[in-house]
């Protein structure tokens, strides 16, 4: 929950002060921070009182000379907000504002992705005019779901030669763990085992429980890849009615349970 600020200046000008200054929704400018002119080319600013995942913030920079007397005024500059919502249609629907106020031009929008908290990788480049941008993520169900996302806007053709670039908020979509379980199988047929299948699920916190008619618990896992063969301790129980227990875990932690009855058959072996 920060914006960073970098304003190139001329480090021959005699300066007193760099005055960084913020507006909210076309608002009145606010004063930030103060930064003493005669240091480098570049002066950095750190905007901590922010809420960067729900406003885009404009910001300028004005100078004092020597003198303490207002010089000059930067360009403006906004900062990108980016919203990133999960569909049921799993595709993540992305949009933003677009970057304002360079001497140069904007060059396009480069959207990054991270999967599951892992490293962020370049996934698509937008033109300068296109603030959007959907992700299908089906072919992804394997993952835990979780899937974030930050736009870098980068310039081109600045008159100075030093093109800039602006970084948006980051983003989340999370995908709503899903789960389909067979009402059937037959020990010695095609279908021998039983086992959930599952969507965008983090196994961190599986269960899989199967009862009998009575309600007593007769097998259970942790692994999601072990599946109920109708079997306790090597030796196959009686065809009937099960009932079976659920509870798998989303990329934002939460909890999905669900309960349920299989029919197990004794076939051929």
């Amino acid at each position: 929950n920060e914006i960073a600020i970098i304003d190139s200046v001329d480090t021959g000008a005699q300066v007193r002060r760099y005055r960084l200054q913020r507006s909210f929704n076309g608002g009145p400018w606010q004063p930030l921070v103060n930064v003493p002119g005669g240091g480098g080319p570049l002066v950095q600013f750190t905007d901590t009182d922010v809420l960067t995942a729900e406003r885009s913030y404009q910001y300028r920079v004005v100078v004092d000379d020597s003198c303490g007397n207002e010089v000059l005024t930067s360009n403006l500059g906004n900062s990108i907000l980016l919203r990133a919502e999960a569909g049921l249609d799993g595709i993540n629907r992305l949009s933003w504002n677009g970057y304002a106020g360079w001497a140069g031009n904007v060059g396009g929008y480069e959207v990054h992705r991270s999967i599951d908290d892992g490293p962020f990788q370049l996934l698509q480049v937008n033109s300068p005019l296109d603030w959007s941008f959907d992700d299908d993520v089906g072919g992804l169900d394997q993952t835990g779901g979780r899937f974030c996302y930050f736009v870098l806007a980068r310039e081109s053709g600045n008159p100075s030669g030093i093109d800039a670039a602006s970084m948006s908020n980051p983003a989340c979509a999370i995908q709503e763990a899903q789960l389909w379980v067979p009402n059937a199988f037959i020990a010695g047929g095609v279908n021998d085992a039983f086992i959930p299948v599952t969507a965008f699920t983090d196994f961190a916190a599986y269960e899989f429980t199967i009862f009998n008619r009575w309600g007593q618990e007769i097998w259970t896992t942790g692994d999601p890849d072990m599946p109920w063969k109708g079997q306790i301790n090597g030796q196959y129980v009686p065809q009937g009615v099960y009932a079976w227990y659920c509870a798998i875990r989303d990329g934002a932690g939460r909890t999905y349970e669900r309960r349920g009855t299989v029919t197990f058959l004794w076939g051929q072996e």
